[in-house]
């Protein structure tokens, strides 16, 4: 049976501010396809809006539209805690569903933080180590995965790596397959891409690199220089 996931997009404005999306594919029965819940935010709040992500999963399940729309009211007219405190609300009793109060603790800084879990499953630590001495040297590398949840983790995982370095270049955990002519900048970029779009790149002149197969756990590139140094 499909399971629920959750997975992580950022776009760029204009005035150069990241806004995150944090989306959960949600399976229900007699669909042949999920529907995706999204959140739009300029906090890197990840686990915080992950978990009200999931309160509104279940509760969608468990009420009608017209029941969680009223919730998602009620939500709308709470202010987001400060950085580092919890946030508490009460909801009143909405057709079936009995009076609930939720709490969501919030990150204690304003940096996005994912768990490395899935990154060190994923690689093994010298291409880990690799990928950065690529990210230092301001290379283009393409993250790839069949699995959205582990793509963006991952390259949110290998960006936290840098601290207290800032990557400054292009960004893009999850791109859409409407946008792939951004893998042939020739600025310095790391994106995230699903598998299924990898015979994109046929079409497209792409030189110097760096492919890292997360569902292989491989890092593939024709670039010499990229060798970590000597002990």
């Amino acid at each position: 049976a499909n399971v629920s996931s959750t997975f992580i997009f950022a776009l760029t404005n204009t005035q150069n501010q990241r806004v995150f999306g944090i989306c959960r594919r949600v399976y229900s029965h007699g669909k042949d396809f999920p529907d995706c819940l999204c959140l739009l935010t300029y906090r890197p709040w990840f686990d915080f809006f992950h978990e009200f992500l999931v309160v509104i999963e279940n509760r969608m399940r468990a009420s009608s539209f017209h029941s969680l729309k009223i919730f998602l009211c009620s939500c709308l007219k709470k202010e987001l805690p400060l950085t580092g405190s919890p946030m508490s609300f009460s909801v009143e009793a909405i057709g079936q569903l009995p009076p609930t109060t939720y709490t969501f603790s919030c990150a204690m800084q304003d940096i996005p933080k994912v768990s490395f879990k899935p990154l060190l499953t994923s690689l093994r630590c010298g291409t880990i180590l690799r990928i950065l001495a690529a990210l230092m040297l301001e290379r283009r590398i393409i993250m790839h995965s069949s699995c959205l949840r582990t793509l963006t983790n991952c390259c949110f995982a290998i960006i936290n790596l840098l601290y207290p370095f800032v990557w400054q270049h292009v960004f893009i955990p999850l791109l859409p397959k409407s946008l792939w002519d951004y893998c042939s900048s020739p600025f310095p970029f790391l994106i995230g891409i699903h598998s299924s779009l990898l015979n994109e790149h046929h079409k497209y002149p792409l030189e110097e690199i760096i492919y890292v197969n997360l569902d292989k756990g491989t890092c593939s590139s024709n670039l010499r220089d990229v060798v970590l140094p000597p002990e």
